[in-house]
């Protein structure tokens, strides 16, 4: 799956949505394009819904829909955390590098060469600061791995951190354990005596 610009997220203790979720998240790809794509619902989009009985996974695109729906008690664990795009920061670096180096090798453009590698330097590691990647996943009980990326859109204005992932990575935990206390009822006495 690729990186997703959070459209809509909305968790609670309880449910958020109609359907009864405790966690809807709704997440379009990145870009003007995507963005206009989205309005005409044809843009790549991800939707993960958590209710009392499952967890739903669906991904679309103009190229068709792909979902999955897995029971509650089939999530083994629950994992988030954050990425940094550091390989995008190098290469931003190496080529304003590459532009710089040739300026230097004069004497007249040194300066001019000096400030296209500050400005490089400062542009890499102000997109490394800030283009951080938020990543929420799930791995069932058969071992698939159900991971999302996320990451703030500059549009829509959302800000979410790992601490809403955490508190989802809780919801889930909380609403599963919940559902396993509801199924497991003790017997009545007369019922363990012929048990």
């Amino acid at each position: 799956m690729g990186v997703y610009v959070i459209k809509s997220w909305r968790c609670g203790q309880r449910p958020v949505d109609d359907e009864g979720h405790y966690v809807h998240i709704v997440g379009r790809r990145s870009g003007l394009l995507s963005r206009w794509l989205f309005r005409h619902r044809l843009a790549p989009t991800v939707r993960l819904a958590i209710g009392i009985e499952r967890l739903e996974l669906t991904q679309s695109s103009m190229w068709g829909q792909w979902g999955m729906l897995v029971p509650l008690e089939s999530i083994a664990s629950s994992h988030y955390g954050h990425e940094r795009p550091w390989g995008m920061v190098v290469a931003i670096a190496l080529l304003f590098g590459l532009v710089a180096a040739p300026l230097m090798v004069e004497p007249s453009n040194q300066l001019l060469g000096v400030g296209v590698a500050l400005l490089g330097l400062l542009f890499a590691a102000g997109y490394g600061l800030m283009a951080r990647t938020l990543v929420l996943g799930f791995v069932t009980t058969s071992g698939q791995v159900c991971r999302l990326r996320f990451r703030k859109s500059v549009v829509e204005g959302a800000e979410i951190d790992e601490n809403q992932a955490r508190l989802v990575c809780k919801l889930v935990q909380r609403v599963l354990e919940a559902r396993q206390r509801r199924m497991v009822t003790p017997l009545p006495t007369e019922a363990r005596r012929f048990a």
